[in-house]
């Protein structure tokens, strides 16, 4: 019986002791704060600051990667006349240009 009564006491301090500790982070609102305060900046782009309650902030002075463009000013490879229509690609720097019948009947002729 004593155990049980210790057992509830203890579990109603630690409670307690919960509920009444101040969010810390609370007065955080921006990702240069969230920095400042040493929370963790996580390798993403555009970057991102989390704080302990799970709450994050985003660079939003990073300036947006633009893509080099190539000679003809495209950022994709064009590729029609290859045998592969190319319908589905990637959106990087130097995946095939998207195909379709109209662009490149010679792949995707249906």
């Amino acid at each position: 019986m004593k155990k049980i009564l210790l057992l509830a006491a203890v579990s109603a301090i630690v409670l307690a002791g919960c509920a009444a500790a101040p969010d810390k982070d609370a007065d955080i609102n921006s990702f240069e704060e969230c920095a400042a305060a040493g929370y963790p900046i996580m390798e993403s782009y555009p970057e991102q600051c989390m704080t302990d309650s799970g709450r994050s902030f985003t660079n939003e002075k990073q300036a947006p990667v633009i893509p080099p463009e190539n000679p003809e000013g495209k950022s994709c490879e064009d590729l029609c006349g290859d045998g592969v229509c190319q319908e589905i690609v990637c959106m990087a720097i130097g995946c095939p240009c998207p195909e379709t019948p109209e662009n490149c009947p010679a792949d995707c002729a249906k």
